[in-house]
Formats: C-alpha cells, structure tokens, sequence
C-alpha cells in the first residue's frame, strides 16, 4: 500500500472512530437522563403510596340530629395528620342508593364540619361531620355514610335513625 492511501485510511478510521464515540456519548446521555425521569417518578409513587399507608380513618358514630341532618364522628387513627379537610369527599344514602354531598354547599344536600385545629386533622384528633340533605330521613331503613379523606381513604358506617 503506499503512503497515501495508507494515511486515507488512518484518517477514515479516526473519523468513523470519532464518530462512533460521539453517538455513545449522546446514547449514554439519553439513558441516563431517562433513569434520573424514573427514578423521580418512583420516589414521588412512593412516597404518595407511603402517605396512603399511614392514613387511617374510622367512622365511630352517626346520628341525625334533626330530620334532614346527620352527624358523623370519624377519628384519625393514622400516624399521618390529614390536611385539606374540605377536599374529603362524603357519600349518604340508603344501602345501595348512596349520593356524593358536596362540600359546604350554598344549599342543602351539604356536608360541614367541626375542627378544633382548623382545616388539619391531626393524628387520635376525632371529627364532626354535619350532613344536611333537601329530603327527609326515614326511621326503619339502613343508611351508609362513606367518608373518604383527600388521598383516598376511606371508612364506611351503617347505621338506622332514631326518632328525635
């Protein structure tokens, strides 16, 4: 081979091998930036689905208290305090036939409650929840309240109606 052609070939060789390292880098790159994208989506799933283990509520008690209101106890027994209690969803109704109450409603059916610590409930604290609906209650008959806490938690009590 002369010098030339030899010196052609050394020179393509070092181009392909640049090249090559080039496109290494840039894969290498991209995957590793894709890792640190999975990873934080992991943490955050976790740390989301450590929030939902440690949140545990439990509905001790309801009650009407007239013949268009219920009253419901519900107790925080988690080790995580709950935030945003007016973000909680509330469902009432005779089994089978439950309906979601909004929140402090303009007019009834509504739902409020009675915090001695504001919008944070915190942990052994328990709660009042007053449902107030546009119909009237009926004795005799089996009545579900649902009380689900921001992150999806929940609790369900069955109860009958008393005459008041």
């Amino acid at each position: 081979m002369k010098n030339s052609q030899m010196g052609s070939l050394i020179i393509s060789e070092g181009i392909i091998l640049i090249a090559s390292i080039i496109i290494a880098a840039g894969f290498s790159v991209t995957v590793l930036n894709q890792m640190g994208v999975f990873k934080s989506t992991l943490a955050t799933a976790g740390a989301a689905e450590k929030e939902i283990a440690l949140t545990r509520i439990k509905i001790l008690y309801a009650t009407n208290s007239s013949s268009t209101q219920i009253d419901v106890w519900v107790k925080n027994i988690g080790t995580n305090q709950i935030v945003s209690l007016d973000k909680m969803d509330v469902y009432l109704g005779k089994l089978n036939n439950v309906q979601g109450i909004p929140y402090n409603a303009a007019s009834p059916p509504k739902w409020t409650y009675t915090n001695s610590n504001g919008n944070v409930w915190q942990q052994k604290d328990s709660i009042k929840i007053t449902v107030t609906l546009d119909y009237s209650l009926e004795t005799n008959v089996n009545y579900l309240v649902r009380i689900a806490t921001p992150n999806g938690v929940s609790d369900d009590y069955i109860f009958s109606l008393t005459t008041t």
